[in-house]
């Protein structure tokens, strides 16, 4: 009986363990199932996004491959509105910042500066550095100004044949009386000095005005020699080469104050002719989606902003008609104002009637100059002394000569 319920029991716990293999096995093949499920969606979605993005690689406008040119434009500008409307004020900046550096590079460094490694002569460039180019080209500039203005606007000698001689000889009168005294005393021996000094003290007014009358024929006799022979002793253009080679803010000045308005137009020019390529650039970028068009329009940008504002300050030369509207460079435009202005500045800054002096005086021609003023300077003391009943060889007339050159710089 003990055996029997032994096998009874075995046989009612046979089933049970079969049981709990069967739902073990049926898990076990449901988890695989669903492993199984989920590589293979997970496969499937790596593929979608291999494929995507080597569409994308191959070609960023496949997102839009149902629509036109136009659309995928209209499309990307309104998915971004703000990139694309960044790029006109973007490029205006470009455009202003390029055409200002061009204008201070035009002018500055007055010398140049950089490593000294290499220079080219006659060029702004260094390997490394840089020179304004008007600076850097001031003589050959200033040798052109000269030979534009005296060979196609005026002519010298005819400007200094409008002195009027004899106004000439007023303005110099009171710097001759003031040499007078001190030249006596100097060069004549001074018996001969004294004498004088106390016969012109006692004159008659006749013979004071016989004197004056000498001294005016002298200096109006001295401006008509110079009128003649002012080739021979004024050399204009070597004046005007040295004083704006030689200090270049001079040159600079005058570049600056003659082309003040159209220089303010070239830097400025560079917001708006800026703007409207940007305009342009980002319709294009609108179109091209391609890295390398906004560096290239960024340099399009900044050559074409300089071009257009040259193009308006220097052209048309002649006044041109369209429509009812002329049309005629900026600065050529003004032409009677900036000729004024050049006139001013040179007359201000170079041709002043000290340098022109100082270049009689001193200049390479100084010989001519001293030739003629010796000339004027014995027959005015030949006529004195025959006024003055002097004997005229007692006078030094080298001493007196050599006195008034020396003397005449300082007045």
């Amino acid at each position: 009986a003990g055996t029997r319920d032994e096998d009874d029991d075995s046989a009612d716990d046979a089933p049970s363990g079969s049981s709990e293999e069967a739902m073990e096995v049926a898990a076990a093949e449901a988890a695989a199932a669903a492993a199984s499920a989920t590589a293979e969606e997970n496969v499937a979605r790596a593929e979608m996004a291999t494929a995507a993005v080597a569409a994308l690689a191959s070609d960023d406008d496949d997102p839009l491959a149902g629509l036109g040119p136009f659309g995928k434009a209209k499309a990307r500008f309104l998915a971004d509105r703000k990139e694309h409307l960044l790029i006109p004020v973007i490029a205006a900046c470009v455009g202003w910042i390029t055409n200002k550096l061009a204008v201070e590079m035009i002018f500055y460094p007055l010398y140049w500066k950089g490593i000294p490694i290499r220079r080219f002569p006659g060029s702004p460039f260094g390997l490394i550095g840089w020179q304004g180019i008007v600076p850097t080209k001031a003589a050959m500039m200033s040798a052109r100004i000269v030979d534009m203005v005296t060979s196609k606007l005026i002519n010298v000698q005819e400007v200094f044949y409008q002195l009027n001689p004899t106004t000439v000889a007023q303005i110099m009168t009171p710097e001759v009386d003031a040499m007078a005294g001190g030249i006596a005393s100097e060069a004549l021996p001074q018996s001969l000095a004294r004498v004088a000094k106390q016969m012109v003290k006692g004159l008659p007014a006749e013979q004071l005005r016989q004197l004056r009358e000498i001294q005016k024929v002298m200096l109006e006799g001295l401006t008509k020699d110079l009128q003649k022979q002012l080739p021979r002793v004024l050399d204009v253009k070597r004046l005007v080469v040295e004083e704006l080679s030689t200090d270049k803010r001079v040159l600079v000045g005058l570049f600056k104050k003659v082309g003040e308005k159209e220089l303010s137009f070239l830097v400025n020019s560079g917001w708006y002719f800026g703007f409207g390529l940007g305009l342009i650039q980002m319709v294009a970028w609108m179109f091209c989606r391609a890295w390398w068009t906004l560096p290239l329009g960024g340099m399009v940008v900044g050559l074409m902003t300089n071009w257009i504002a040259l193009k308006f300050i220097f052209e048309p030369v002649d006044p041109v008609t369209i429509w009812g509207i002329t049309f005629q460079g900026l600065f050529l435009k003004r032409q009677p104002e900036v000729s004024a202005e050049f006139a001013r500045y040179m007359g201000d800054n170079v041709l002043t009637a000290k340098k022109l002096w100082d270049t009689m005086l001193h200049g390479p021609n100084s010989a001519n100059f001293n030739a003629i003023l010796d000339v004027r300077v014995r027959r005015a003391i030949t006529s004195a002394c025959a006024v003055l009943g002097l004997d005229r060889d007692a006078v030094p007339m080298d001493g007196v000569c050599s006195v008034v050159r020396r003397r005449l710089p300082n007045h």
